[in-house]
């Protein structure tokens, strides 16, 4: 692979120009993009992948990632003129040998020395979040997070949302009134509500062909709905049996992973039309147990361990993590951009607070002093971050812009 630094400033000149012309405006600071020839890129999770845009050279594609809120890594084939849209980090997701048309190119937003060219990095992701909203700036993740405490901006959403599922274009929640499944901006502003008739627990969404899968209330299966985008009715349904009421489920690419409410059920592992092909290993058995992909394993969490195993339900390793409280049972698991850790403690107690957010590394960076009894999501773009808390007496979004 011919790996090589792009010249920032000739290329900061050129986006700057390109997004005059298109009239658009946007932030155009990148303080160093780097080019890795004859690979494509495969985030560490479906979710990542944003979009896919026609762009008439590598530079128009680089602008339209430096552009979008999320994206911070694309890969461009010059011969098809396709341009794909990630939000992951470089370093999170794999570079998969491909035709010599093809190349990755990795956005890094963080402060850099420039004397005498050297573009060291003297902050670097994910121990620091950095933006092109903070030109030249870094925030370590607790100021960051601290922010948002301080900020307090918050947006109360209804007390009947159960469940959250984080998109690139706002975030959906299930719920138990049986009235509605309903897509929030991250700014809170309802956009969409979906009619549905039952009471709802897990959700879950594919964006691609705008396909919920979500779970009836302590009933035995799981549902896929098909909505029309522009009327919001229903086009299509599908019932999907399970061995108990499910408690999560997550979808990629073409397989569902299903935990459940019962100590008694491991993970089932289903092809997308609802057929079970796996079941996992007995470590993925507990009640009220979440789980989430990342980087071809699954993580599971119980009690106040992770346990690792591959995409056919195999068992690999578990540690447990030193909280600075007692943690009674792991509620959510979440991944961001860089691969940072978020979850916290599934207990129907609202004093009990706290978002724990850890690297990969299992290095801890904070507790987010949040109560979050029900779960909670976590979105952090290149404007501002967005934790979207439910729980009882009160749910809400808040927020800080950068």
């Amino acid at each position: 692979m011919n790996t090589f630094t792009i010249n920032i400033a000739l290329l900061i000149t050129v986006i700057a120009s390109l997004i005059h012309v298109a009239n658009c405006a946007s932030d155009i600071y990148v303080a160093h993009t780097q080019r890795i020839s004859s690979v494509q890129f495969q985030p560490p999770i479906i979710e990542h992948y944003l979009d896919t845009v026609n762009a008439k050279s590598v530079i128009y594609c680089v602008a339209a990632c430096n552009k979008h809120d999320l994206c911070r890594t694309c890969d461009y084939d010059s011969s098809t003129k396709q341009c794909r849209l990630f939000e992951s980090l470089g370093s999170t997701g794999t570079l998969i040998p491909s035709i010599p048309t093809s190349s990755v190119f990795i956005l890094n937003y963080c402060l850099q020395k420039t004397n005498n060219y050297d573009l060291s990095t003297i902050y670097s992701e994910p121990d620091y979040i950095c933006t092109p909203a903070l030109p030249g700036q870094s925030m370590t993740v607790y100021d960051a997070f601290q922010k948002l405490i301080v900020a307090n901006n918050n947006v109360p959403l209804p007390l009947a949302e159960r469940d959250v599922y984080m998109s690139s274009n706002g975030f959906y929640t299930s719920s138990s009134d049986s009235s509605a499944i309903r897509h929030y901006g991250y700014n809170g502003q309802l956009i969409t509500a979906y009619p549905y008739s039952s009471s709802l627990s897990c959700i879950n969404y594919n964006p691609k062909i705008n396909t919920f899968i979500v779970c009836p209330y302590n009933i035995p299966r799981l549902e896929t709905q098909l909505f029309n985008p522009n009327t919001s009715i229903t086009m299509s349904q599908q019932n999907i049996s399970t061995v108990g009421p499910p408690f999560y489920s997550y979808y990629d690419t073409n397989r569902l992973y299903i935990s459940y409410r019962s100590s008694a059920s491991p993970i089932t592992i289903h092809l997308i039309n609802g057929t079970k092909i796996l079941t996992a290993d007995s470590q993925s058995t507990g009640s009220f147990t979440p789980f989430t992909l990342w980087q071809s394993q699954l993580v599971f969490g119980t009690g106040n361990s992770i346990s690792l195993f591959n995409l056919n339900g195999t068992y690999q390793s578990s540690w447990s993590y030193n909280f600075s409280s007692v943690v009674s049972l792991i509620g959510f698991i979440q991944h961001d951009y860089a691969g940072r850790r978020y979850f916290n403690d599934y207990n129907t107690n609202p004093s009990n607070k706290g978002v724990y957010i850890y690297n990969q590394n299992s290095t801890f960076y904070t507790v987010l002093n949040r109560a979050c009894v029900w779960t909670c999501a976590i979105k952090i773009t290149k404007r501002n971050i967005t934790l979207v808390s439910l729980q009882s007496p009160s749910s809400s979004l808040y927020y800080y812009n950068f």
